[in-house]
C-alpha cells in the first residue's frame, strides 16, 4: 500500500541551490575582431579594456556586440552615401523637392527664386572639386607648422589593382587629428624606391618640410619597414629624427594568432 500512497517531496538543499545557480551563470560570448570586418569598413579599438568596431568611414565607434557582420553591414550600407547616382539629381530630385516644399510654404513667387541655383553636371562637379581642393589646402597649411606622424600601407582593391595610401596624424589645439593624406595608384612594380617616390613628390609639392615628420608607422613588409633598403630608411635619411614603429593592428592580428 506504501506506494499508491503520496508523500511529501523532499529536495537536497545543496543539490537544489548548486543546480539554481549553474542555471543561473550564462556564458558570456566575447566576439574577436576578423580582418573579414575590413571588407565592410570596419577596423578595431580598444575603450577601457573592451575591444569594439570602429568605422574607419565616419570614425563612429559601436558597441563591442555589434561586431557581426550583418550589424556592420547594416551601418555600412545605410549612414553611408553610397546611391552612386550622376550629379543631375540634385536638379531632376532633390530642386524638384524644394521648390514643391517652397511653393506649398510660401507661395509661387519665392519657389521660382529657387529654379535659379546652378545646378547642372558641370556645375556640381566643379564644386565638388573646388571644395575637395579647399580641404587639402588646409590640411597642408596644418602640416606646414606642426610636427606629424605618417602611416603607410600597400593595398590592392577588388579589381586588383594596387594602390599606396598614407595617412597622417597631428595635434590642432588640444585635439589628436587623424587625415587621409593621399591614395595613389600604383603603376608600376611595388618597390621601396618605386613607393618613397609618390610620397616625396607629393610631400614637395604640398610644400611640406620633411624635418617635421616625427614618426612612420607600417606594418613588417620588407619594402616598408627593411632596415637599409625600405621606405622607413629613406623617410629616416630625410628626417633622421623620425622614429619607426610596427602597426599596432598587425600586432593585435598576430597575437589573436
Amino acid at each position: 500500500m506504501d506506494k499508491f500512497l503520496s508523500r511529501k517531496r523532499t529536495f537536497n538543499d545543496n543539490k537544489a541551490s548548486t543546480s539554481a545557480q549553474t542555471s543561473i551563470v550564462l556564458k558570456i560570448k566575447s566576439r574577436k575582431y576578423s580582418q573579414e570586418y575590413l571588407n565592410f569598413g570596419f577596423t578595431i579599438t580598444e575603450v577601457n579594456g573592451e575591444e569594439k568596431p570602429l568605422c574607419v568611414i565616419c570614425s563612429k565607434i559601436l558597441a563591442a556586440d555589434s561586431m557581426k557582420p550583418n550589424k556592420l553591414t547594416r551601418h555600412f550600407e545605410t549612414l553611408h552615401a553610397r546611391c552612386k547616382k550622376p550629379h543631375t539629381i540634385a536638379k531632376e530630385l532633390i530642386l524638384r523637392a524644394a521648390i514643391e516644399i517652397v511653393e506649398t510654404m510660401f507661395g509661387d513667387n519665392f519657389a521660382k527664386e529657387l529654379e535659379s541655383i546652378p545646378l547642372s553636371n558641370d556645375t556640381v562637379s566643379r564644386r565638388i572639386d573646388a571644395v575637395a581642393e579647399d580641404v587639402e589646402q588646409q590640411l597642408f597649411g596644418k602640416l606646414r607648422d606642426k610636427l606629424f606622424s605618417i602611416q603607410l600601407d600597400e593595398a590592392t582593391d577588388s579589381n586588383k589593382d594596387a594602390h599606396f595610401i598614407e595617412y597622417v596624424r597631428f595635434w590642432d589645439g588640444m585635439s589628436a587629428v587623424d587625415e587621409l593624406l593621399f591614395c595613389k595608384p600604383i603603376k608600376f612594380k611595388a618597390t621601396a624606391i618605386a613607393l618613397f617616390d609618390i610620397l616625396n613628390n607629393f610631400i614637395n609639392e604640398a610644400n611640406i618640410e620633411w624635418k617635421n615628420c616625427v614618426e612612420i608607422c607600417t606594418d613588417v613588409a620588407r619594402t616598408l619597414s627593411g632596415r637599409f633598403k625600405s621606405i622607413q630608411a629613406l623617410v629616416k635619411q630625410k628626417s633622421p629624427l623620425c622614429i619607426w614603429t610596427h602597426c599596432m593592428i598587425h600586432r593585435e592580428a598576430l597575437a589573436s594568432k
